[in-house]
């Protein structure tokens, strides 16, 4: 959404109906920092049961009946509808006890994480009890009230906060700070659903590189891996950075996609455990990709990424390390094996760690670029490097006599050679007796 023109309208029937209602939390802030929200918020005096009765047209699902919350889907858009409240103590750090409405904006307002998530609107007026408009101004993150208050009520805020300095390129303010460092522990409380979510949302923000050096000992209560890579001297003259300095660096170069920003936190993990020094003293650490891997995969599954997220990962981490060629045999040999999408996230994996190196080993960033070029000429010339273009199938080397398993060696084997540009990709030329012979060979 970017502006308020149909939210508007769901206050006004609120309103009309005779309850107080207001658009509150991240969407106001959004406004204020003149940016586009992807949720309208609504707080309102009225009890779930009254909401539904406001808007018999739309649809409700009573998705947080319990805490006072309904979703309305309505105008082709969602909203989340919450009755003013206030909560009892929290019993696990996350959840409230119990919730007791309340007819007062104010003491909903008060329960709220941060102040600059505690400001209310309705046809603009503002209700800012917490002074959350100057803080936006400052670019500061402050708790509402007391922090270690609101971080024992909660402790995901703790995450939700290095994560909102990350996005919004904010500072935290010092007692919320101190609060932060004094409460980490409680993040164990939190499930690990919710970690990963924030977690990701943290490593794409703009100011990633300054939150993840800062506040390192609160992500280690999570992901405690990173541990022995902070400070972690690497006695390389490739590297100017400790191992954790240089993953953050690395991080902070790296385009902003998701996958290729958790390869990157991942793929020098392992480097520690496998660190030994020459006789002259540098640094080496052989096999850690393949560490990295087992690490990402046990770490990630820990924190329940879906599988799809693990895999790609996973990929990346192990393949990070690899000497990239610019020639199309090698390229078209590696698609053969992984998707378009993993060879390019590698690609830019790979630029990501270089940048965070020695200027002088910053050498196979023209590599990268002519990889790049030359992957985009092979797919737009529709060369073949899978089995799906092949121009023969399974059915033409069962013509030819072949069965069984050894229909998946001939087709992989014909592939290579297409691939090596050994015979070209069209199927009298494949089945042609100089081909066939070296086949049957390699089948015997």
């Amino acid at each position: 959404m970017t502006d308020f023109s149909v939210p508007k309208r769901i206050t006004d029937i609120l309103s009309s109906n005779g309850y107080e209602a207001y658009l509150v939390g991240g969407c106001v802030r959004d406004f204020f920092l003149k940016r586009p929200f992807a949720d309208a918020d609504i707080c309102t005096s009225a009890t779930p049961e009254e909401v539904k009765k406001c808007f018999p047209e739309g649809k409700i699902l009573e998705t947080g009946i319990k805490h006072g919350t309904v979703t309305l889907l309505i105008y082709g858009e969602t909203f989340e509808i919450t009755t003013f409240r206030k909560e009892a103590n929290y019993k696990d750090n996350r959840h409230p006890s119990s919730v007791k409405f309340t007819e007062e904006l104010s003491e909903d307002l008060s329960r709220r994480d941060f102040t600059m998530n505690a400001i209310a609107m309705k046809n603009g007026e503002i209700t800012d009890p917490f002074n959350g408009i100057q803080d936006i101004e400052n670019k500061t993150i402050k708790a509402v009230g007391d922090p270690d208050e609101r971080f024992t009520e909660d402790a995901l805020r703790i995450l939700r906060a290095i994560r909102f300095s990350s996005t919004l390129n904010f500072s935290i303010e010092k007692h919320t700070e101190d609060s932060i460092f004094k409460n980490k522990e409680l993040l164990l409380n939190i499930s690990a659903e919710r970690i990963s979510s924030e977690f990701n949302k943290l490593l794409t923000g703009e100011n990633a590189e300054k939150v993840l050096l800062r506040y390192s000992s609160v992500i280690a209560v999570f992901i405690p891996e990173i541990l022995p890579t902070i400070d972690f001297n690497q006695y390389n003259p490739f590297h100017i950075y400790d191992v954790y300095t240089h993953t953050v660096k690395a991080i902070s170069a790296a385009v902003n996609i998701p996958e290729v920003r958790l390869a990157l936190f991942f793929h020098d993990m392992a480097k520690p455990s496998c660190f030994t020094r020459d006789e002259d003293g540098t640094g080496h650490f052989k096999g850690h990709a393949d560490a990295g891997e087992i690490l990402a995969k046990k770490t990630l599954t820990r924190l329940k990424y879906d599988n799809k997220t693990i895999k790609t990962v996973c990929f990346l981490v192990k393949n990070h390390y690899m000497k990239i060629k610019s020639d199309k045999i090698f390229i078209k040999k590696f698609l053969k094996n992984c998707s378009e999408q993993n060879f390019r996230f590698l690609l830019e994996v790979i630029r990501a760690d270089n940048l965070a190196k020695a200027n002088f080993a910053k050498k196979n960033l023209s590599l990268i670029d002519k990889t790049k070029k030359e992957l985009k000429d092979i797919l737009s010339k529709n060369e073949c490097f899978s089995l799906k273009t092949l121009a023969v199938k399974g059915s033409d080397m069962e013509n030819i006599g072949i069965t069984g398993k050894n229909i998946g060696k001939a087709l992989d084997f014909i592939l290579d050679k297409v691939i090596e540009e050994k015979v070209i990709n069209k199927k009298e030329a494949i089945l042609s007796n100089p081909l066939l012979n070296e086949l049957t060979q390699f089948l015997s």
